[in-house]
């Protein structure tokens, strides 16, 4: 395993073996949907090229592959409520921040789910956004960047 972090906060490159993830997160301030208004929202984006393996064809739909691989984060980060979305909320019912996590497959050799997985967990242990209400009496350099709260991660079903 190897892990590379970025200059900006929430960009990991991470390799297990030869397989090569590059996860990115980033945010905005959005209105919550309106069924969960007192919850930030939180994004995966998978980017699967060619460039990761010739079996990810760019003309040919990659949706077994990217269905598979996008219920695997949905269930270890949204139904496992691993990302706290209710300490993404700025103002109930109006800003809420908004979490994108992009994924790029740079080179698939073997456990590509395990891969990103991982990598999605550093990168948003690693992210740090900036606190809203600071940014309005502070500048954006005045300002400490927040860390996104993380619980442990555990299975709906699981006791």
């Amino acid at each position: 395993m190897n892990v590379s972090f970025g200059q900006n906060w929430g960009e990991v490159e991470f390799s297990l073996g030869n397989t090569k993830i590059l996860s990115i997160v980033s945010a905005t301030i959005v209105q919550p949907y309106p069924e969960h208004p007192h919850e930030g929202i939180l994004n995966f984006n998978l980017h699967l090229s060619q460039m990761g393996s010739p079996d990810f064809d760019e003309n040919i739909n990659n949706s077994d592959i990217e269905v598979s691989l996008r219920r695997t984060l949905d269930r270890l980060f949204m139904n496992s409520l691993a990302v706290d979305r209710e300490c993404l909320c700025i103002i109930p019912q109006e800003k809420v921040w908004s979490i994108q996590c992009d994924i790029h497959v740079i080179d698939d050799c073997g456990n590509l789910t395990d891969a990103i997985v991982i990598s999605v967990c550093l990168a948003l242990s690693h992210f740090r956004h900036l606190d809203h209400y600071k940014t309005s009496i502070l500048s954006e350099e005045e300002s400490d960047p927040i860390p996104l709260t993380i619980h442990y991660f555990q299975e709906e079903n699981q006791v």
